[in-house]
């Protein structure tokens, strides 16, 4: 997540399904995450959507899974805190 105004943080991912004791090793390139999201979008949720990029493998084939990015409004996060401690 991140607040309204702010950059979109840096996007991570990660791997699974290996066997025979491979690892990521076996992989080149990297996958690509995007977002439509930017630095004016408002509150709310946002898809965050990964494709294959640069990423290969001469014998594993890829399914992404999609996230989401959520954008925080400053306003109702320091009235939420300032109600809960008074």
């Amino acid at each position: 997540s991140r607040n309204e105004a702010e950059a979109n943080p840096v996007f991570t991912y990660s791997y699974s399904g290996f066997v025979y004791g491979e690892d990521a090793s076996v992989l080149t390139g990297s996958p690509t995450l995007t977002t439509t999201a930017n630095g004016s979008s408002t509150e709310g949720f946002y898809p965050i959507t990964i494709s294959a990029g640069t990423l290969a493998s001469s014998n594993y084939d890829f399914q992404f899974v999609n996230g989401s990015l959520e954008v925080l409004n400053v306003t109702s996060i320091s009235h939420a805190i300032s109600h809960s401690i008074n």
